[in-house]
């Protein structure tokens, strides 16, 4: 004979989602700690001049980054002795520029464009010039230069 008996129908206990708050905001920080944003390494040697004043400037917009530096060998048959440009994951030349600006950033609609220059230390002024000039045809106004501490 038992003591327990079974009454009535027996219903299913609630869930508590107490907790479910600190378990997404658990699995989000684990996601931004191991997630990389945006990894874009030049594909060249490039020996950064040294600042003699800099400003850390951070600004939101689509970002382009151009790296100019003497080719390395097997690099995309890159002369080692003369100057190329990287744009972002692609080889350029300076002729190429205002197609190629124009086919991956203005021709979609992404008008607020901020350029990182990041060029040899060996680079003539001119090159650069010359890319800044393309830059300002393109309509491209907010231009930045790397150089170390």
């Amino acid at each position: 004979m038992s003591r327990f008996r079974k009454t009535g129908k027996r219903e299913v206990p609630s869930l508590s989602t107490a907790s479910l708050p600190d378990l997404i905001f658990t699995i989000l920080f684990f996601f931004m700690i191991t997630s990389n944003l945006k990894d874009r390494p030049a594909k060249m040697k490039i020996d950064l001049p040294e600042a003699t004043q800099a400003e850390e400037k951070v600004e939101e917009g689509q970002e382009m980054i151009i790296y100019i530096g003497k080719g390395m060998t097997g690099n995309n048959g890159a002369h080692p002795e003369k100057n190329v440009l990287q744009v972002d994951n692609d080889w350029v030349s300076v002729e190429n520029l205002p197609g190629f600006i124009h086919a991956n950033y203005l021709d979609k609609g992404r008008k607020d464009i901020n350029v990182t220059i990041q060029a040899d230390k060996s680079t003539s002024m001119g090159l650069i010039n010359d890319i800044k000039k393309i830059l300002h045809e393109e309509g491209i106004r907010k231009i930045q230069y790397v150089a170390l501490p």
